[in-house]
């Protein structure tokens, strides 16, 4: 099971290279995991979510759980300070 948190603190959002402090944070993923399988990595901040911003993981759960029903999410993430598109197959 993944880990996952808010950015919270200035550290964070200097880590992954945010300009503002939101999105949520992947503390944990293992690489058995539908993320860890579809590239997510520990450290990456889901930032994007069919090109509306995520703000906290209150958010996210809302998200996934309003688009059950697809195969896949795509989501914009900061990875190693990038932004990437990556797709969580469900």
């Amino acid at each position: 099971m993944c880990t996952l948190k808010n950015v919270e603190t200035m550290e964070e959002r200097s880590a992954a290279g945010l300009s503002s402090t939101s999105g949520v944070l992947f503390l944990s993923v293992p690489g058995y995991s539908n993320p860890g399988r579809s590239g997510f990595k520990t450290g990456d901040v889901i930032v994007a979510f069919a090109g509306k911003p995520v703000t906290d993981y209150e958010q996210l759960k809302s998200i996934i759980k309003e688009n059950k029903t697809a195969k896949e999410l795509v989501f914009e993430v900061m990875h190693n300070q990038q932004k990437v598109e990556l797709k969580l197959e469900l």
